[in-house]
């Protein structure tokens, strides 16, 4: 996508000068996380040893602790075998700092550009700014410095979204695929592609008045039916595949099954919500702190459906809090992360807290919804490819909502790290003039974390080494 700030008429643009930034500051803390932290840490421990016994040509270990399957360890370590160099701890977590500073911002720089003017390499060479700032979302840039699965899985989700919206679906089901290697919950997103490309395909067909002329011919009927199925067909094979993987195995969760039973956890939906206006906050206020407190206010209050329905969705929420939160053991053990102190120090001491807070999630809310809509009001005067028009918008924002459902509701533990994808896909989906707040938003939330995360260590009673406190 080109926009006027990444242009200039002499010297250094907007955009080179952002990359250079971005991956100097990127290389610069990544060193330090590897001086400060040079051995393995929390669930490092876990993905680490096992790497690292690939790289030693043990494929017939498993540590029955891990509870994702082994696709990003193996993608890290045939390379660094075939070549015989040592599966270092560095070498291995370096596996997410490539991911977050060459593939990710190419891809998304790649989907930006729906007209396809520019060369898929220039994109990964070259990212647009936009692609760049979204690279530096807090959770991208936190973990981009150890071996967790989260960003190699986002950067296959997102490879199977651009291979999809170019129409390129076998390829897109077999990056999918290896994303469902890494996480098995991809197999979610994967099925949101296959609905958000059929969705833009009926819009594409309405658009030409074909779906009028299909119900006049038979002929035509079957034409365009054929061209659904074809888009359909590929992800057959990956759904097909997972349900035979969920019969062999007996559940989802590969390791610790005792420790992450599937539970009906509704509140996940709201801490999404409260998670994503926090760290989207610059993509919400795109259009003035007035313009979204406006709009959001018409949208739950607007008229007297609205307004029952506001009613209803609130009861709905309060139902869900009262019925269905639930505190993981592991996050009350756990004093490292961030989740810890807000259960600790806010919900647990004053459990009217979580009720409390309720019409802050429907606010939430709404806001988002409004912001969905000013997508389709003004997609087409901004040029941004990724609003879909009014009908599809509802619909993608109902199959995001879905598929967010069904990745977290089943999961009792609160674990940030499990709205990357869908908070980035929201992203992506909503236009923004902002950048620059943008980017200074994510620059203070990445200088406070890993600030943290360094200096303010502490030590555990009857454990070796530091612990530090992270999301």
């Amino acid at each position: 996508m080109s926009t006027r700030h990444e242009g200039s008429s002499s010297g250094w643009t907007t955009r080179t000068k952002l990359h250079i930034a971005t991956l100097t500051v990127s290389v610069i803390v990544f060193l330090l996380v590897q001086i400060e932290v040079p051995d393995p840490y929390l669930d490092e421990i876990f993905h680490i040893p096992q790497t690292q016994r690939y790289c030693d040509e043990d494929f017939e270990f498993w540590d029955p602790a891990i509870t994702t399957p082994p696709g990003l360890y193996l993608l890290s370590a045939i390379p660094l075998m075939t070549v015989h160099v040592p599966c270092t701890v560095a070498l291995l977590r370096g596996t997410n700092l490539l991911f977050s500073t060459l593939v990710i911002p190419g891809i998304v720089s790649c989907l930006f550009d729906t007209s396809r003017s520019t060369a898929a390499w220039k994109h990964f060479a070259f990212p647009s700014v936009q692609a760049l700032v979204i690279s530096t979302f807090p959770l991208i840039s936190f973990f981009s410095n150890l071996y967790y699965t989260d960003i190699g899985s986002l950067a296959g989700v997102l490879g199977a979204l651009l291979l999809a919206r170019r129409d390129r679906h076998w390829s897109a089901v077999l990056v999918g695929t290896w994303s469902m290697t890494v996480r098995q919950t991809n197999v979610v997103w994967l099925a949101f592609i296959m609905t958000t490309c059929v969705l833009e395909k009926v819009r594409k067909l309405e658009k030409k008045h074909v779906i009028r002329l299909c119900l006049e011919t038979v002929q035509g009927l079957f034409t365009h039916m054929g061209s659904l199925i074809s888009t359909i067909l590929p992800y057959i094979l990956p759904f097909t595949a997972f349900v035979a993987f969920l019969k062999w195995n007996g559940g989802i969760v590969l390791g610790h099954k005792d420790q992450h039973e599937a539970a009906i956890h509704l509140p996940q939906l709201l801490y999404f919500v409260a998670f994503s206006s926090v760290l989207l906050l610059p993509t919400l206020l795109d259009n003035g702190p007035v313009a979204l407190l406006s709009g959001a206010t018409r949208t739950g209050l607007g008229t007297p459906k609205r307004l029952l329905g506001s009613i209803v969705a609130v009861s709905s929420m309060l139902f869900a809090v009262h019925r269905f939160t639930i505190y993981h053991p592991f996050l009350l053990a756990d004093n490292r992360h961030y989740v810890f102190y807000v259960l600790r120090r806010v919900f647990l001491p004053y459990p009217a807290a979580k009720y409390a807070v309720v019409p802050l999630y429907l606010a939430a809310s709404w806001a988002w919804f409004w912001r969905l809509g000013r997508c389709h009001m003004h997609g087409a005067k901004l040029a941004y490819p990724t609003c879909l028009g009014r009908h599809a918008t509802i619909l993608w924002t109902l199959a995001l909502v879905g598929c967010t459902t069904l990745t977290l509701v089943p999961s009792p533990l609160i674990e940030p790290r499990y709205f990357l994808i869908p908070s980035l896909l929201l992203r992506i989906q909503l236009p923004t003039r902002a950048w620059r707040s943008e980017l200074a938003w994510y620059t203070l939330i990445n200088t406070v974390t890993i600030s943290v995360f360094l200096l303010k260590k502490f030590r555990w009673e009857g454990w070796e080494g530091w612990m530090r406190f992270m999301w």
